[in-house]
C-alpha cells in the first residue's frame, strides 16, 4: 500500500491545521527523518522445494514412493515454514480376481510467525502502515522508537521490535493412510472395501516479552506472556461398495451400491500465564500463578451413509445416470438425523447420430441436463443438544460454582438442503483444436441453518434452527483453442467466465438479519449480505449550493466537506443505524474469469495465467476508522485513499469524493459509503518459461527427460482497490448475528463477512528457478 512520505504527511496535517505546521510535528520531527516502515519491515525471502519420486513393480506388484521438502522464509523477519512430506502407494494382485492396496501419506510442518492480530494494531504489517514517517526506526540511544514517543500518539509498536519480542511456533503432524481390498469373483462384478484414517496433532508455543523500556504497546500485554496449546484429532472412514458392469448388445450399464461410515474426534488443551519470572524457558510454573488459566475441549461426530448409483448408455449416444443416498449425522437433532438425497442426469451425444456424420469437423457434441439434491451438516458437534455452562454464585460469604443450561438445543434440527438444476453443452471441433463447455445452473438452498433470537425472558439468547432459503444461479463458459501445433511451433489460448446471481428468498418470516452492529444486513430479495451505511454523496465545492436532499453533518458547511443523502428529508443526517442509513452495495462476486496462453517454439515453452473478478464490494473499516484522518492518534494515511484526490482549494477541487484535510471527522463518515471499495481486479498470476532438453542429449547422459524452468508468481494486479489483497475479508468466528458474519456459532467463514477491519499483507511476488528430471 502506498503511504504518505514525511513531506506529504507534514503537508496534510499543515492543511488540516489551517496552514500552520502542528506543534506535534515541530516539536518532534528533525526535518530529515522519512521512515518507510514497509520498506524497513519487508525483506526478500528464499523459497526452496525439493521432490523425489520412484515407481516400478512387477506383474503382481506396483509401487510409487515420493518425498518432498519445502523451506520457505517469510517476507517478514523471523517467520517461515519447513515442511516434510512423503507418500507410499502400493498395489498387490496375487491373481486377476483380487487386488490389495496400501496408501500412506505422512507430513510434518513447522510454522513460525512473529506478530499477532490482537486488536487491529497487533500485526507487524499493520504497525508498518500506521506508524508516522516522521518517527525514526531507533531513538538516539539506539533503542527502538515507537508511536508513543510522540506525546498524544497511540502507542503503536515498532514492527522491527515486534518481530523480535513475539514468537509463535507451531508444529503440525498429519497422517493420511488407507488400505483397500477389491475382489472380482466374476466378470463385471466387483466388491471393494476401504479403511482410511486421518490422524493429526498440533503443538503451539506462543511467547511475548515486553520491551525493556516497560512501556506497553497497543495490542500487546504490558507483562510477559506464555501460551501453550496442544490438540489431537483422529478420524476413520470405512467404505464398502459393490459394482456390477454389463454390456448387452448396444446397451451398457453399471450399478453401484454401498455403505460408508465415518467418525471424527478432536481434543484440545490450552494454558496461559503472564508475568514470567525468567524469560526464555517455556514453563508455565515460571509465571504468576494468579494469572494461570486453562481450558480444554473434546468433540466428536459420526456419519453413516447408504448410497446407490445407476449409469446406463444406449449406443454410447443416450446416457442416463441416477443416484440416491441416505445420510445420517450425529450433529443433528434426534428426530431428524437422517435425510435422503438424490440426483438424475440425462445426456445426448449428438456427434454419434447419423445426421452428424457429414460434419466431420465435429469431434464431440453433447447436451446434458441434471437435477439433484445435496445436504450440508457444517455445524459444530453437539449444537442440537441442550448444553451446560459453569456459573459462579455465593451463599453468604461462600463462593460456589455450579452449572446452568446455556443453550436449549433443538431436537428437530436437520440437514441444510440444496436443489440444483444444471443444463450443459459440450463441443469439441477440428481434432480437439476447439473445446467448449457451456453450463447453466440454478441452485436453491432451503432449510438454511440459521440462529434465531429468543426473548430475554426465556433465559436464552437464541437457538439454531432450519429457516429460510437462498438461490444462486448463473452461467459458466470454458473455451480452449489450439491455434497452431506443428513440429517447431505451437500456440493455444483458453479461458473461462462465470456469472453468479445471488438472492435471499426467505428468512423464516424475518425481513432482515443484522450483522456487525447493523452495518451488514441479510435482506429478503438481496444478496447474502448487503452493506447498510449512510451515503456520502459528494464533496462541497466553493460557491456550490447543496443539491436537493443532500446535507452536511457540520452546522457550518465549508468547501471540502462531505455531504450526505438525507433519506428522510428532515434536513439533518443520522448515523447508519438511523433513518438516513440505507442499503447500498452487495458483497457477492457477480463475475469470475480467467484466461491462459501457452506457446512453444522447438524446445522452449512459455505459458501465462490470468484471473479476475468483478461485481463485489467490501466495507473497508480499516481505511475509514483505523487508518483514517479522523483519529487523534495521527497515524499515517493511504496516499491513494486520502491524499491524491483531496479537496485543497477552488483551483484544486480534487476528485469529488475525498474530503479536505481536517474535514473528515464529522461523526457520520466513519460508517459511511466513503469506506465502500470495489474488489474488482485482474491478476497476472503466473508466467513460466521452460526449456526441454533434447532427446539426443538425454540419451548421452542417461536421462528419460529433463526440463529447466523459471517462473514468476503474482506478477501484477490491475485494480482500483486500495489495500493489500481485495480477496480478503474480516474473518468471522460466529456467534450472535449482531457481531459476526457467520450464521452459526463455532463456524468461521472468512469470505462471508462483507467488511475488513484490519489490513492484510499483499500476496508476495515469487520468482522460481527449477529443474525437473527423470531417469
Amino acid at each position: 500500500m502506498e503511504l504518505l512520505n514525511a513531506q506529504e504527511y507534514v503537508q496534510f496535517h499543515t492543511e488540516a491545521n489551517g496552514g500552520v505546521v502542528p506543534d506535534f510535528i515541530t516539536n518532534n520531527w528533525n526535518g530529515d527523518t522519512d521512515t518507510d516502515w514497509q520498506e524497513e519491515l519487508f525483506t526478500t525471502a528464499i523459497f526452496q522445494n525439493y521432490s523425489v519420486s520412484a515407481s516400478g513393480g512387477s506383474e503382481k506388484v506396483s509401487y510409487l514412493i515420493s518425498g518432498n521438502y519445502t523451506q520457505q522464509e517469510g517476507t517478514i523477519p523471523n517467520e517461515g515454514l519447513d515442511k516434510y512430506s512423503a507418500r507410499l502407494k502400493m498395489e498387490y494382485s496375487p491373481n486377476d480376481k483380487i487386488t490389495l492396496g496400501l496408501n500412506l501419506a505422512p507430513n510434518y510442518s513447522i510454522i513460525n510467525t512473529a506478530s499477532n492480530g490482537n486488536g487491529v494494531n497487533g500485526s507487524a504489517y499493520v504497525q508498518s502502515l500506521l506508524l508516522a514517517p516522521i518517527i525514526p526506526v531507533r531513538r538516539g540511544d539506539g533503542s527502538f522508537a515507537y508511536g508513543g514517543d510522540i506525546p498524544g500518539f497511540q502507542t503503536i509498536g515498532n514492527p522491527l521490535q515486534t518481530v523480535e519480542l513475539y514468537k509463535n511456533n507451531q508444529d503440525f503432524f498429519r497422517f493420511l493412510g488407507g488400505i483397500s481390498l477389491e475382489v472380482e469373483p466374476i466378470d463385471g462384478l466387483a466388491f471393494k472395501s476401504t479403511l482410511s484414517t486421518n490422524i493429526g496433532s498440533n503443538e503451539s508455543t506462543l511467547t511475548y516479552t515486553p520491551p525493556a523500556d516497560g512501556l506497553p504497546r497497543t495490542g500487546y500485554s504490558a507483562l510477559s506472556t506464555l501460551n501453550l496449546s496442544k490438540s489431537n484429532q483422529i478420524g476413520w472412514l470405512n467404505e464398502n461398495t459393490v459394482t456390477y458392469k454389463r454390456t448387452i448388445g448396444e446397451h451398457s450399464f453399471d450399478i453401484l451400491g454401498g455403505v460408508t461410515s465415518q467418525k471424527d474426534q478432536f481434543e484440545s488443551l490450552t494454558s496461559n500465564v503472564a508475568n514470567l519470572q525468567v524469560q526464555g524457558p517455556t514453563i508455565l510454573s515460571l509465571g504468576d500463578a494468579s494469572t494461570l488459566t486453562s481450558s480444554n475441549a473434546v468433540t466428536q461426530s459420526t456419519l453413516v451413509s447408504y448410497l446407490g448409483r445407476l449409469n446406463y448408455s444406449f449406443k454410447d449416444r443416450y446416457l442416463l445416470t441416477g443416484t440416491v443416498r441416505n445420510d445420517g449425522s450425529s450433529r443433528f437433532g434426534a428426530n431428524n438425523r437422517n435425510k435422503t438425497f438424490g440426483s438424475f442426469a440425462l445426456g445426448w451425444r449428438l456427434s454419434e447420430e447419423p445426421f452428424m456424420e457429414k460434419l466431420s469437423f465435429v469431434d464431440n457434441a453433447k447436451i446434458r441436463a441434471s437435477f439433484g439434491t445435496t445436504g450440508s451438516n457444517a455445524i459444530p458437534d453437539f449444537v442440537a443438544r441442550p448444553s451446560l455452562s459453569p456459573i459462579n454464585h455465593s451463599f453468604g460469604a461462600t463462593g460456589v460454582t455450579g452449572v446452568s443450561i446455556s443453550s436449549p438445543g433443538n431436537p428437530n434440527l436437520t440437514w441444510e438442503t440444496s436443489e440444483q438444476l444444471d443444463i450443459g453443452f459440450d463441443l469439441t471441433l477440428f481434432d480437439g483444436k476447439i473445446d467448449m463447455v457451456l453450463d447453466y445452473y440454478n441452485n436453491e438452498t432451503t432449510s438454511l441453518l440459521l440462529s434465531r433470537n429468543l426473548v430475554p425472558s426465556s433465559g436464552f439468547s437464541g437457538f439454531l434452527t432450519n429457516i429460510g432459503s437462498m438461490r444462486n444461479k448463473g452461467v459458466e463458459l470454458t473455451l480452449n483453442v489450439g491455434i497452431v501445433d506443428n513440429e517447431d511451433f505451437g500456440l493455444s489460448i483458453g479461458g473461462n467466465v462465470t456469472n453468479n446471481d445471488q438472492e435471499i428468498l426467505n428468512l423464516g418470516g424475518d425481513e432482515e438479519i443484522r450483522n456487525f452492529f447493523g452495518a451488514l444486513r441479510r435482506v429478503v430479495g438481496g444478496e447474502l449480505q448487503t452493506i447498510h451505511v449512510t451515503e456520502a454523496a459528494g464533496i462541497l465545492q466553493e460557491g456550490q449550493t447543496l443539491p436537493g436532499g443532500q446535507v452536511v453533518a457540520y452546522g457550518n458547511p465549508q468547501p471540502g466537506d462531505i455531504y450526505y443523502t438525507d433519506v428522510d428529508g428532515d434536513g439533518t443526517i443520522s448515523n447508519f443505524l438511523g433513518p438516513d442509513g440505507q442499503l447500498l452495495d452487495g458483497i457477492n462476486v457477480d463475475w469470475t474469469y480467467g484466461f491462459n496462453t501457452r506457446a512453444r517454439y522447438r524446445n522452449f515453452e512459455l505459458s501465462t495465467l490470468f484471473s479476475g473478478q468483478a461485481g463485489a464490494s467490501v466495507l473497508d473499516l480499516f481505511q475509514i476508522q483505523i487508518a483514517a484522518p479522523s483519529s487523534p492518534i495521527n497515524v499515517n494515511l493511504s496516499k491513494d485513499f486520502w491524499y491524491d484526490g483531496r479537496y485543497i482549494s477552488p483551483s484544486q477541487p480534487g476528485d469529488g469524493t475525498t474530503p479536505k484535510a481536517g474535514r473528515f471527522n464529522d461523526g457520520i463518515s466513519t460508517v459511511s459509503s466513503l469506506g465502500i471499495q470495489k474488489t474488482d481486479y485482474l491478476r497476472f498470476k503466473n508466467v513460466t518459461l521452460g526449456y526441454n532438453f533434447s532427446k539426443s542429449l538425454l540419451e548421452r547422459i542417461g536421462l528419460n527427460s529433463a526440463r529447466l524452468f523459471t517462473s514468476i508468481e503474482n506478477v501484477y494486479m490491475w485494480s482500483n482497490f486500495v489495500g493489500g489483497n481485495p480477496d480478503v475479508r474480516q474473518p468471522s468466528g460466529g456467534g450472535p448475528s449482531l457481531f459476526g458474519g457467520s450464521r452459526i456459532s463455532g463456524v468461521s467463514d472468512g469470505l462471508e463477512l462483507g467488511l475488513t477491519a484490519s489490513a492484510e499483507q499483499p500476496l508476495p511476488r515469487t520468482w522460481t528457478v527449477g529443474l525437473n528430471f527423470s531417469f
